[in-house]
């Protein structure tokens, strides 16, 4: 479709030359997430704040109402995400959160492990529901926030918007506990280092005692974060049985390292829980050498700042049983005699605990699994009360999170602090894709304990698509966490099904050749770790780039996040093309959303347009006109555009600038299109007259498009295209200036 055509009409169009500045650059994408965070910031600790205000009210109130379970609270007063007759009704669908909402009040959630008939239960959904007010007025101070919630140390989630929530595969709710989300682990606790001591002796193959084991070890592993250290260790030892046999078994550390904890990454607790659950309980006791273990790898890590902790799992007996032996036996003249039983001198092993734990200060917290006598408290009850821990007796392992609240409480309550921040991106739940979230802990001075965690979400998106609106010629852009991983690389794509638990990659390894030691990015990856701005020039090559290029790079104010833009020597200059002085032939560009031509607003505004689009089949392709599509990246404020303005809102504004005189000023300057997707709309319509004039409906020839850097598509025959449609990610124009 006369391509030669197209490209003379680049060819012959008039362009300018601009000098870029990165550092200039970089002060314009902080000065614009400064109020960006602050606004979402605030809103969290208003939401804490509210928390603790309901919380106390009511908890002290001696004429609170009672209930026995939650299905006795009128509705009124308890909407359900999970309940049909409790659903936050009417909800409606909105674009920005993708499903059915309820904009004027907030819904719980309660985790399918969580007592409905609990007194604490019901308090939190009580006492929560005033938070209502709150979430409102956020929302109206901060439009662009998407999910606002509270998690209870009960299990309890509140979340506004109101919503029903996601089905799995067979049509039941997808469970959801709050306390073991990335949120709610980051503000409840701080950082600690966690050993896990299993007892994996014999005894504990008897009724569910290993089954209640590997949970208690699952509850902890999941409720770590990456701030975090962790090893499992499963305690056993050699044995002869009762006739004679050997069995070999040892002191098991699981994980990648023997010697030393591991950050507990996602990979990390993944690789563990499968380790847990793989193990079988064989062997006979050995405490002494597990718990030396224990002490040994607190003191080999490097966890400054962190509490250590100790957490013991055993059924408490001192005898594994007849099978047993701690012994050779021997034959007699009656026969085989076993060797003798195993008996355990508990004494021995807490003066040994007590002199080891003198330097490391570990808190243990014991769980017994059988409770067959007072005697089996002994051991784990005695290890916990000396070493300022709790014990506790656990009948089975169903609601192993509320059972363990005394772990969890210390864990909370021994940081009170009340600074928070951003986490590490974690998939989102309700089906928003990456989000990160500011949990800050709410802690009530009347009880002397923390109740829960609010929170906010922002979607990782929202973030990469402002940063990449900057992106032109061979620029790359990346992001990075404090820890060097890339949470986003525009040069690499990871597959778009995304784990619930994702896994990122360093970021050396994206922008280092795989032969290159490329020292000089060792500096900007320190530099960017420690939340510095800068620049530096590299001429070693890199896995993307060869050149000599510039990597000009900042934080992401008061977060986790530092971003850089990488320039190379070339790019400094940019030619942008020019806009058209003389627009004489050019005609009309219409915009994609040809139906809202037809709406009263377009008709009253733009008489013209209806009678020339041929009004009554504007729902159909337009073989008259070409149109054209803006990308996301088009718009300075794309939020406006999506959900505040109505389809026939966006479509006038986009129409009158696109052809008319405004100036151009761009997003900095408080316009509201990038500058320079002006010059491209006036420049494709012509590509789209060419095509109109050469369109032959009897060549096998569906339509003709084409998309430019800037980010706008045009298309022939003119059609409207979805409004969150994006030209990069759909494969035909994928990376193209020009398809044809």
């Amino acid at each position: 479709m006369r391509r030669d055509l197209v490209q003379e009409l680049y060819d012959g169009a008039e362009y300018r030359e601009e000098v870029k500045d990165g550092m200039q650059l970089l002060k314009h994408i902080r000065e614009h997430f400064a109020d960006f965070f602050t606004l979402k910031e605030i809103a969290s600790i208003n939401i804490a704040k509210a928390a603790v205000d309901a919380h106390d009210r009511y908890i002290l109130d001696p004429n609170k109402l009672k209930y026995g379970m939650l299905n006795d609270i009128s509705s009124e007063l308890y909407k359900d995400t999970d309940i049909r007759s409790r659903f936050p009704e009417p909800r409606t669908y909105i674009e920005y959160f993708k499903r059915p909402v309820n904009v004027n009040m907030s819904a719980v959630k309660v985790s399918e492990d969580v007592p409905r008939s609990a007194e604490e239960t019901i308090d939190a959904v009580l006492y929560t529901r005033h938070l209502d007010q709150i979430f409102r007025k956020n929302r109206e101070k901060d439009p662009r926030l998407i999910w606002q919630y509270f998690g209870s140390p009960s299990g309890i989630l509140r979340t506004y918007p109101g919503k029903a929530w996601t089905l799995n595969f067979v049509g039941f709710p997808n469970d959801y506990d709050p306390r073991l989300r990335p949120w709610y682990i980051a503000a409840s606790s701080g950082p600690k280092a966690v050993v896990i001591l299993l007892d994996c002796s014999k005894s504990m193959a008897e009724g569910n005692r290993f089954k209640i084991a590997q949970g208690v070890a699952e509850v902890v592993i999941k409720s770590l974060s990456r701030q975090d250290f962790v090893s499992v260790i499963c305690m056993r030892e050699n044995y002869w049985d009762d006739i004679g046999t050997w069995h070999e078994y040892e002191i098991e550390v699981l994980g990648c390292d023997y010697n030393k904890m591991v950050p507990a990454t996602s990979e990390q607790q993944r690789n563990l829980l499968v380790q847990v659950k793989n193990l079988t309980p064989e062997g006979t006791s050995e405490f002494e050498v597990g718990f030396r273990k224990a002490f040994e790898l607190l003191s080999n890590s490097s966890r400054a700042g962190c509490l250590s902790t100790i957490v013991f799992v055993t059924d408490g007996l001192d005898s594994d049983g007849y099978t047993v032996r701690c012994g050779p036996g021997y034959y007699a003249r009656s026969g085989y005699v076993p060797g003798p039983e195993c008996r355990y001198n508990w004494e021995t092993l807490w003066t040994e605990v007590e002199q080891l734990n003198r330097e490391q200060e570990a808190r243990i917290f014991s769980y017994l699994t059988h409770l067959s006598s007072e005697a089996t408290k002994k051991l784990p009850g005695k290890l916990a009360c000396d070493h300022r821990g709790s014990f506790k007796v656990l009948s089975d392992s169903r609601n192993l999170i509320t059972k363990m609240r005394d772990y969890f409480n210390f864990l909370a309550n021994s940081v009170q602090n009340t600074q928070s921040y951003w986490t590490s991106p974690y998939r989102d739940a309700s089906g928003l894709g990456m989000l990160v979230a500011y949990p800050v802990p709410a802690y009530s001075t009347k009880i002397k304990q923390t109740i829960g965690v609010a929170s906010i979400d922002v979607t990782l998106d929202e973030i990469i698509d402002h940063i990449q609106k900057e992106m032109w010629g061979d620029v790359s852009t990346f992001i990075i966490n404090s820890f060097g991983d890339s949470i986003f690389h525009s040069s690499f794509s990871p597959n778009s099904e995304i784990a619930s638990d994702p896994f990122f990659l360093p970021i050396a390894d994206l922008e280092r050749a795989s032969n290159e030691t490329m020292p000089e990015f060792v500096s900007i990856e320190r530099s960017m770790r420690a939340s510095r701005t800068g620049q530096q020039t590299v001429n070693t090559p890199g896995k993307y780039m060869t050149g000599n290029r510039t990597y000009y790079y900042t934080s992401l104010n008061n977060s986790d996040y530092s971003f850089a833009f990488v320039i190379p020597e070339r790019d400094h200059v940019i030619r942008y093309l020019s806009e058209a002085v003389n627009r004489s032939g050019l005609g009309v560009s219409y915009f994609h959303h040809l139906t809202a031509y037809a709406s009263k607003l377009l008709r009253k505004k733009l008489p013209y347009a209806y009678e020339a689009l041929e009004g009554e089949t504007l729902n159909q392709s337009n073989y008259y006109h070409s149109t054209f599509f803006l990308q996301s990246g088009c718009f300075c404020d794309l939020f406006r555009y999506l959900y505040v303005m109505s389809p026939e809102e966006a479509t006038l504004d986009v129409h009158q600038f696109m052809n008319g005189r405004e100036k151009d000023v761009g997003c900095w300057e408080g316009g509201r299109y990038m500058k320079h997707v002006r010059a491209e709309v006036l420049l494709t319509s012509r590509a789209g007259r060419i095509w109109r004039e050469s369109f032959n409906a009897s060549l096998p020839v569906i339509q003709v498009y084409m998309g430019t850097e800037r980010g706008v598509v045009r298309i022939f025959p003119g059609q409207r295209l979805p409004r969150t449609y994006n030209a990069v990610k759909y494969e035909p124009i994928q990376m193209l200036n020009m398809a044809i």
